[in-house]
């Protein structure tokens, strides 16, 4: 906490006439006054001048789609004291808008883990965005599962007889190796 926070924290619990002066560009609060006020003060002091970060884990979670600014209400509604989740109030969240990024911090970095977890699952979202999937079909070939599937979901199905289609810009080849043309299969460096 700073001197300056400080000496607004400690101004009425002072006397009227009490000495509290600040000195900002160091941190410093000078203090004077009998034994008791001292006593007093330091007791009042040591309250509420604590490191809250100490014991503390951090996780920066930068986001790519959604904006912090959307994200923030998301997640005091699944952390937030009064969320009713078993997590409810063990997380703080900061945003830095700069970086569309949020600091989270807990006391158990277990609970960053899946901070991290449904911090990803909104930032990715989707909602009614298209999405694209690529699956590697390894068991049959890929025109047919796509034929099955447009027949599944009502697109109709790929005419067996349609080429296959390369990406714009680019053109069909034909692969050959020299043992199916008759040729012989060896080659090598001198």
């Amino acid at each position: 906490m700073s001197a300056t926070e400080m000496q607004k924290l400690l101004k009425p619990f002072a006397r009227e006439n009490a000495f509290l002066l600040v000195d900002p560009a160091r941190n410093v609060l000078s203090l004077a006054g009998t034994p008791e006020e001292l006593a007093n003060y330091q007791d009042t002091i040591d309250t509420f001048d604590v490191d809250w970060l100490k014991g503390m884990s951090v996780g920066v979670f930068g986001l790519q789609r959604a904006s912090v600014g959307e994200l923030m209400p998301e997640l005091q509604k699944i952390f937030g004291p009064q969320s009713g989740m078993p997590l409810a109030g063990m997380v703080r969240f900061l945003p830095i808008e700069r970086t569309n990024s949020v600091v989270a911090i807990s006391s158990q970095p277990e609970y960053l883990r899946e901070v991290g977890e449904w911090i990803h699952t909104i930032d990715e979202g989707g909602g009614n965005e298209p999405q694209m999937y690529v699956y590697d079909v390894r068991n049959m070939k890929a025109t047919d599962l796509a034929k099955y599937l447009r027949q599944i979901y009502g697109t109709g199905a790929i005419k067996e007889d349609s080429p296959a289609k390369v990406a714009p810009g680019l053109r069909t080849t034909t692969l050959s190796s020299l043992n199916s043309s008759g040729g012989s299969g060896s080659g090598g460096m001198n």
